[in-house]
Protein backbone atom coordinates (compact mmCIF):
# COMPACT_ATOMS: atom_id res chain seq x y z
CA UNK A 1 0.00 0.00 0.00
CA UNK A 2 2.93 2.61 0.85
CA UNK A 3 4.56 1.82 -2.52
CA UNK A 4 1.15 2.24 -4.44
CA UNK A 5 0.68 5.43 -2.26
CA UNK A 6 3.71 6.80 -3.30
CA UNK A 7 3.24 5.83 -6.90
CA UNK A 8 0.16 7.97 -7.28
CA UNK A 9 1.75 11.27 -5.35
CA UNK A 10 4.47 10.74 -8.08
CA UNK A 11 2.24 10.69 -10.50
CA UNK A 12 0.10 13.82 -9.05
CA UNK A 13 3.71 15.96 -8.89
CA UNK A 14 4.18 15.06 -12.50
CA UNK A 15 0.93 16.42 -13.31
CA UNK A 16 0.89 19.34 -10.88
CA UNK A 17 4.30 20.22 -12.41
CA UNK A 18 2.99 20.13 -16.04
CA UNK A 19 0.49 22.73 -14.77
CA UNK A 20 2.64 24.99 -13.63
CA UNK A 21 4.96 24.61 -17.05
CA UNK A 22 2.02 25.36 -19.23
CA UNK A 23 0.97 28.35 -16.62
CA UNK A 24 4.87 29.63 -17.01
CA UNK A 25 4.49 29.23 -21.16
CA UNK A 26 1.17 31.13 -20.84
CA UNK A 27 2.21 33.84 -18.69
CA UNK A 28 5.56 34.53 -21.02
CA UNK A 29 3.64 34.42 -23.86
CA UNK A 30 1.15 36.85 -22.82
CA UNK A 31 3.37 39.44 -21.04
CA UNK A 32 5.60 39.23 -24.42
CA UNK A 33 3.10 39.90 -26.38
CA UNK A 34 1.54 42.64 -24.39
CA UNK A 35 4.94 44.23 -24.12
CA UNK A 36 4.55 44.22 -28.29
CA UNK A 37 1.27 46.46 -28.32
CA UNK A 38 2.56 49.25 -25.59
CA UNK A 39 5.55 49.67 -28.02
CA UNK A 40 3.61 49.86 -31.04
CA UNK A 41 1.55 52.04 -29.39
CA UNK A 42 4.20 54.10 -28.31
CA UNK A 43 6.17 54.29 -31.46
CA UNK A 44 2.89 54.47 -33.62
CA UNK A 45 3.58 51.53 -35.48
CA UNK A 46 0.86 48.80 -36.30
CA UNK A 47 0.54 46.01 -34.50
CA UNK A 48 0.30 42.43 -35.88
CA UNK A 49 -0.84 39.63 -33.08
CA UNK A 50 0.19 36.73 -35.13
CA UNK A 51 3.48 38.15 -35.85
CA UNK A 52 3.83 38.92 -32.10
CA UNK A 53 2.73 35.88 -31.23
CA UNK A 54 5.18 34.30 -33.82
CA UNK A 55 8.25 36.09 -32.21
CA UNK A 56 7.56 35.54 -28.67
CA UNK A 57 8.65 32.05 -29.21
CA UNK A 58 12.10 33.11 -28.30
CA UNK A 59 11.29 33.74 -24.91
CA UNK A 60 9.26 30.28 -24.58
CA UNK A 61 11.88 28.52 -26.10
CA UNK A 62 13.96 29.19 -23.01
CA UNK A 63 12.28 26.74 -20.60
CA UNK A 64 11.96 23.48 -22.86
CA UNK A 65 15.44 24.01 -24.13
CA UNK A 66 16.92 24.49 -20.01
CA UNK A 67 14.75 21.72 -19.15
CA UNK A 68 16.02 19.10 -22.33
CA UNK A 69 19.65 20.44 -21.86
CA UNK A 70 19.70 19.88 -17.87
CA UNK A 71 17.75 16.33 -18.76
CA UNK A 72 20.81 15.53 -20.93
CA UNK A 73 23.48 16.20 -18.29
CA UNK A 74 21.39 14.50 -15.42
CA UNK A 75 21.78 11.30 -17.67
CA UNK A 76 25.42 12.03 -18.19
CA UNK A 77 27.10 12.29 -14.89
CA UNK A 78 30.74 12.15 -16.20
CA UNK A 79 29.78 16.08 -17.81
CA UNK A 80 29.15 17.02 -14.39
CA UNK A 81 32.47 16.14 -12.28
CA UNK A 82 33.70 19.27 -13.16
CA UNK A 83 31.38 22.50 -12.91
CA UNK A 84 33.12 24.83 -15.23
CA UNK A 85 32.95 22.07 -17.84
CA UNK A 86 29.78 21.39 -17.31
CA UNK A 87 28.32 25.39 -17.17
CA UNK A 88 30.57 25.59 -20.69
CA UNK A 89 28.87 23.05 -22.85
CA UNK A 90 25.65 24.17 -21.12
CA UNK A 91 26.19 27.80 -22.27
CA UNK A 92 27.24 26.45 -25.80
CA UNK A 93 24.50 23.85 -26.18
CA UNK A 94 21.55 25.90 -25.14
CA UNK A 95 22.72 29.15 -27.27
CA UNK A 96 23.43 26.93 -30.60
CA UNK A 97 20.10 24.59 -30.46
CA UNK A 98 18.29 27.82 -29.08
CA UNK A 99 19.45 30.21 -31.89
CA UNK A 100 19.25 27.54 -34.94
CA UNK A 101 16.11 25.70 -33.54
CA UNK A 102 14.40 29.33 -33.23
CA UNK A 103 15.21 30.81 -36.69
CA UNK A 104 13.91 27.50 -38.09
CA UNK A 105 10.86 27.62 -36.12
CA UNK A 106 9.53 30.79 -37.00
CA UNK A 107 10.43 29.83 -40.95
CA UNK A 108 8.21 26.88 -40.79
CA UNK A 109 5.40 28.39 -39.15
CA UNK A 110 5.26 31.42 -41.03
CA UNK A 111 5.64 29.16 -44.11
CA UNK A 112 2.66 27.10 -43.05
CA UNK A 113 0.15 29.83 -41.95
CA UNK A 114 1.18 33.13 -42.91
CA UNK A 115 1.07 35.43 -45.89
CA UNK A 116 4.63 36.42 -44.96
CA UNK A 117 7.53 33.79 -44.83
CA UNK A 118 10.41 35.09 -42.73
CA UNK A 119 13.52 33.06 -44.52
CA UNK A 120 15.66 30.81 -41.96
CA UNK A 121 19.02 32.61 -42.97
CA UNK A 122 17.57 36.24 -42.57
CA UNK A 123 15.99 35.12 -38.91
CA UNK A 124 19.78 33.18 -37.84
CA UNK A 125 21.17 36.30 -39.08
CA UNK A 126 19.48 38.60 -37.35
CA UNK A 127 19.08 36.65 -33.79
CA UNK A 128 22.83 36.49 -33.84
CA UNK A 129 23.33 40.45 -34.67
CA UNK A 130 20.55 41.58 -32.26
CA UNK A 131 20.27 39.06 -29.57
CA UNK A 132 23.08 36.79 -28.79
CA UNK A 133 23.82 39.06 -25.51
CA UNK A 134 20.28 37.61 -24.71
CA UNK A 135 20.84 33.88 -24.92
CA UNK A 136 24.45 34.25 -23.51
CA UNK A 137 23.05 35.91 -20.33
CA UNK A 138 20.28 33.71 -19.53
CA UNK A 139 22.09 30.82 -19.88
CA UNK A 140 25.07 31.70 -18.43
CA UNK A 141 22.67 32.61 -15.71
CA UNK A 142 20.89 29.12 -15.88
CA UNK A 143 24.42 27.22 -15.60
CA UNK A 144 24.78 28.52 -12.46
CA UNK A 145 21.98 27.19 -10.59
CA UNK A 146 22.08 23.54 -8.95
CA UNK A 147 21.86 20.79 -10.55
CA UNK A 148 22.25 17.15 -9.54
CA UNK A 149 21.67 13.51 -10.73
CA UNK A 150 18.29 12.46 -10.72
CA UNK A 151 17.41 10.31 -8.09
CA UNK A 152 13.74 8.44 -7.89
CA UNK A 153 10.98 10.25 -6.05
CA UNK A 154 9.80 6.68 -5.17
CA UNK A 155 10.62 3.16 -4.74
CA UNK A 156 8.13 0.50 -7.19
CA UNK A 157 7.89 -2.88 -5.80
CA UNK A 158 10.13 -5.11 -7.86
CA UNK A 159 10.46 -8.91 -7.87
CA UNK A 160 13.87 -10.23 -8.05
CA UNK A 161 15.35 -13.84 -8.35
CA UNK A 162 16.60 -14.58 -5.40
CA UNK A 163 18.06 -17.86 -6.78
CA UNK A 164 19.50 -19.13 -10.35
CA UNK A 165 19.83 -22.39 -11.75
CA UNK A 166 23.41 -23.06 -13.55
CA UNK A 167 24.28 -26.05 -15.13
CA UNK A 168 27.79 -27.50 -14.12
CA UNK A 169 28.77 -30.33 -16.59
CA UNK A 170 25.88 -32.96 -16.69
CA UNK A 171 24.10 -31.65 -13.22
CA UNK A 172 21.79 -28.18 -12.68
CA UNK A 173 22.86 -26.38 -9.57
CA UNK A 174 20.57 -24.45 -7.41
CA UNK A 175 22.64 -20.87 -5.81
CA UNK A 176 21.92 -17.96 -4.18
CA UNK A 177 22.12 -14.27 -5.44
CA UNK A 178 23.57 -13.46 -2.23
CA UNK A 179 26.98 -16.04 -2.39
CA UNK A 180 27.48 -13.73 -5.92
CA UNK A 181 30.78 -11.74 -5.77
CA UNK A 182 30.19 -10.87 -9.35
CA UNK A 183 29.38 -11.50 -13.07
CA UNK A 184 31.05 -10.61 -16.29
CA UNK A 185 30.17 -10.80 -19.48
CA UNK A 186 31.42 -13.79 -21.43
CA UNK A 187 29.32 -13.30 -24.65
CA UNK A 188 27.26 -15.31 -25.37
CA UNK A 189 27.26 -15.85 -21.87
CA UNK A 190 28.04 -14.65 -18.23
CA UNK A 191 30.44 -15.91 -15.68
CA UNK A 192 28.72 -16.09 -12.01
CA UNK A 193 31.63 -15.62 -9.55
CA UNK A 194 30.99 -17.19 -6.35
CA UNK A 195 33.84 -17.76 -3.55
CA UNK A 196 36.34 -20.29 -4.51
CA UNK A 197 33.52 -20.70 -7.74
CA UNK A 198 32.95 -20.08 -11.35
CA UNK A 199 29.98 -21.07 -13.18
CA UNK A 200 29.45 -20.22 -17.05
CA UNK A 201 25.56 -19.43 -17.30
CA UNK A 202 23.36 -18.84 -20.63
CA UNK A 203 21.87 -15.46 -19.92
CA UNK A 204 22.92 -11.97 -20.73
CA UNK A 205 24.56 -9.21 -18.18
CA UNK A 206 21.37 -6.76 -19.33
CA UNK A 207 19.15 -9.58 -18.59
CA UNK A 208 20.31 -10.20 -15.30
CA UNK A 209 20.77 -6.65 -14.57
CA UNK A 210 17.23 -6.57 -14.46
CA UNK A 211 16.14 -10.04 -12.62
CA UNK A 212 18.43 -9.57 -9.65
CA UNK A 213 18.11 -7.55 -6.97
CA UNK A 214 19.06 -3.62 -8.03
CA UNK A 215 20.10 -2.22 -4.41
CA UNK A 216 22.95 -4.75 -4.18
CA UNK A 217 23.97 -5.20 -7.51
CA UNK A 218 25.54 -2.92 -9.73
CA UNK A 219 27.24 -1.93 -12.94
CA UNK A 220 30.98 -1.30 -12.35
CA UNK A 221 31.73 -1.52 -15.83
CA UNK A 222 29.70 -2.55 -19.07
CA UNK A 223 31.09 -6.11 -18.68
CA UNK A 224 31.09 -6.16 -15.61
CA UNK A 225 28.22 -6.34 -11.99
CA UNK A 226 29.14 -6.85 -8.75
CA UNK A 227 27.60 -7.60 -5.06
CA UNK A 228 27.65 -4.32 -3.23
CA UNK A 229 27.94 -6.90 -0.11
CA UNK A 230 30.80 -8.44 -1.14
CA UNK A 231 32.56 -4.85 -1.18
CA UNK A 232 35.76 -4.46 1.15
CA UNK A 233 37.40 -1.01 -0.11
CA UNK A 234 37.76 1.67 -2.40
CA UNK A 235 40.85 3.10 -3.95
CA UNK A 236 41.21 5.79 -6.39
CA UNK A 237 43.43 5.48 -9.33
CA UNK A 238 43.63 9.05 -9.46
CA UNK A 239 42.43 9.20 -13.37
CA UNK A 240 38.63 8.95 -12.82
CA UNK A 241 38.69 5.29 -12.09
CA UNK A 242 38.69 3.29 -8.99
CA UNK A 243 39.78 -0.12 -7.88
CA UNK A 244 37.30 -1.97 -5.83
CA UNK A 245 38.36 -4.47 -4.06
CA UNK A 246 36.18 -7.77 -3.01
CA UNK A 247 35.82 -9.87 0.25
CA UNK A 248 37.06 -12.66 -1.90
CA UNK A 249 40.70 -10.73 -2.20
CA UNK A 250 40.02 -9.78 -5.90
CA UNK A 251 40.70 -6.78 -7.33
CA UNK A 252 38.18 -5.46 -9.86
CA UNK A 253 38.32 -2.07 -11.63
CA UNK A 254 35.46 0.66 -10.96
CA UNK A 255 35.09 2.29 -14.44
CA UNK A 256 34.61 6.20 -14.56
CA UNK A 257 31.31 6.23 -16.57
CA UNK A 258 29.98 4.37 -13.65
CA UNK A 259 30.79 5.90 -10.37
CA UNK A 260 27.87 7.81 -10.34
CA UNK A 261 25.86 5.08 -10.46
CA UNK A 262 28.27 3.14 -7.91
CA UNK A 263 28.03 5.59 -5.03
CA UNK A 264 24.00 6.28 -5.25
CA UNK A 265 23.63 2.94 -4.64
CA UNK A 266 26.25 2.46 -2.21
CA UNK A 267 24.70 4.96 -0.43
CA UNK A 268 21.42 4.04 -0.71
CA UNK A 269 22.84 0.64 0.80
CA UNK A 270 24.54 2.42 3.92
CA UNK A 271 21.64 4.25 5.07
CA UNK A 272 19.31 1.15 4.86
CA UNK A 273 21.46 -0.73 6.60
CA UNK A 274 21.79 2.24 9.44
CA UNK A 275 17.76 2.38 9.24
CA UNK A 276 17.41 -1.35 10.02
CA UNK A 277 20.23 -1.43 12.89
CA UNK A 278 18.65 1.23 14.29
Amino acid sequence: MDAQRALFEHKMSKIKKTKIFLLVLIGILGVTVVQDFLQSRYQSYSFYFSESLLFSILWILFVPITLGTRHFFQKSPRLLQNKWTYRTFFILSTVVIHIVFYALLIHLISWIFMSHTFHFWRNLTYTLSQDLYKYLFVYSAISLLPISIEKKKYTEPLDFTEFIWVTSGRKSEKISTQEITYIQASTPYVEIYLQGKKYLHTDTLKSLEKKLDQSSFVRIHKSTMINLDKVQQLKSRLNGDYDVLLSTGEILRLSRNYVAGFRAKQDRSSSQAEKYSG
